[in-house]
């Protein structure tokens, strides 16, 4: 994750394990150092303290000048969406629906992003919310996600936020690198690709978000 594109220059934010780990004590957060425009991408993020009301999710850290982090928290607006682990819900331009089911601490928070059919899947622990299907591109979250944007003019980014100023959650992410903090992957599984260590099996098609990837499917 990026310090640079965090709320208050990280002032409420902690850094850890290769910036891999997230600490918030306050609103917003960051996004992380890569983004995508296009592709189908797959990435893990583990609940140390799922806190009160932050979550992971994705964001447009371009939708404007000055402004390359979350303010609050994901799918507050437009620009990004978001899980909430309390209860599992998503959320999107202010709105959040149920989808999932709420993440207790310890749980392993799966992500896949399809950025070529505009999809978005989240699941827990080996299973898909919803019965979703990311591989066979059914029963996503969304399915049109930034369907405005082109590929010219804007990337999205891995991100994780908070909505209070009390809000004290820790996340660990893992974008194939194969560790939560310092703890190594039980099951150590690749994508397709050959990339990355995983917990859970990347779907068909997904991969990890590194510059092997991104160059060849990014």
């Amino acid at each position: 994750m990026n310090p640079l594109n965090d709320d208050n220059l990280s002032v409420d934010t902690a850094f850890a394990y290769g910036n891999n780990q997230i600490t918030k004590s306050g609103k917003g957060g960051p996004t992380a150092t890569m983004g995508v425009s296009k592709g189908k991408w797959y990435w893990e993020v583990k609940a140390v303290d799922i806190g009160l009301d932050m979550g992971p999710g994705f964001f447009d850290p371009m939708y404007t000048t000055g402004k390359n982090y979350v303010e609050a928290y994901l799918g507050q607006n437009t620009h990004g969406y978001g899980l909430l682990p309390v209860d599992g819900r998503t959320c999107y331009n202010g709105s959040c629906i149920s989808y999932g089911s709420a993440v207790s601490n310890g749980d392993i928070i799966m992500m896949a992003l399809d950025m070529d059919n505009k999809k978005v899947w989240w699941g827990l622990n080996g299973t898909w919310f919803a019965s979703g299907d990311p591989a066979a591109g059914t029963n996503q979250a969304y399915s049109t996600i930034f369907s405005a944007y082109t590929s010219t003019t804007h990337f999205i980014s891995p991100a994780i936020a908070s909505n209070r100023d009390d809000e004290d959650g820790i996340y660990q992410f893992n974008f194939g690198n194969g560790y939560f903090g310092t703890t190594i992957v039980t099951s150590g599984v690749a994508d397709g690709a050959g990339e990355g260590t995983f917990e859970y099996t990347p779907p068909t098609g997904f991969y990890a978000l590194c510059t092997n990837n991104l160059a060849t499917y990014g």
